[in-house]
């Protein structure tokens, strides 16, 4: 079994998320989709055992790219910020985009709110903000599972006295 941990829009501000891997047990990659691809790699150093992949968002100006595609347990995994998409207005471009890929899961971010549906046979999960939340009270992330059965997502909501602030 392949575990996931998905982040999104922390946007310098890694209190949380730094805090959530540290605790984190049987993760096997940590996803970060942009806004700010700065903190993924910080925590990729200060993380080095653990395996990371990021996408640019679009607060990004790095030269990561906006998308990949990756396999992991046989499964292809279409990682993308989602501004590129206009997920902001609905998720017809983002599906198109994913089912193009041949993809088993999309996770994408962007909006700050939290989604998690499937379309097409696809898992789509967006993980929310992990430190400027919109649509819930507080920081949200991802959590995934792939098994020989398929991919299982859920969002979990960070602690009520975590904002989300804090480098």
């Amino acid at each position: 079994m392949i575990k996931l941990l998905v982040f999104s829009d922390s946007h310098r501000h890694n209190k949380n998320m730094e805090r959530i891997i540290a605790q984190a047990q049987d993760i096997s990659y940590i996803l970060h989709l942009g806004d700010c691809c700065a903190d993924a790699e910080l925590m990729a150093r200060r993380f080095p055992d653990l395996n990371f992949e990021w996408v640019r968002g679009n607060c990004d100006y790095s030269g990561c790219p906006y998308d990949k595609l990756l396999t992991l347990g046989g499964k292809r995994i279409f990682i993308t910020h989602g501004h590129k998409y206009n997920v902001k207005t609905d998720y017809l471009r983002l599906v198109y985009a994913a089912m193009s890929r041949e993809a088993d899961a999309c996770f994408f971010g962007h909006s700050h709110e939290p989604a998690l549906f499937y379309e097409k046979g696809i898992l789509f999960m967006n993980p929310g903000s992990i430190s400027q939340p919109r649509g819930m009270p507080q920081p949200s992330y991802g959590l995934a599972e792939i098994s020989e059965g398929g991919i299982e997502g859920k969002i979990v909501c960070c602690p009520a006295n975590d904002k989300g602030t804090g480098a």
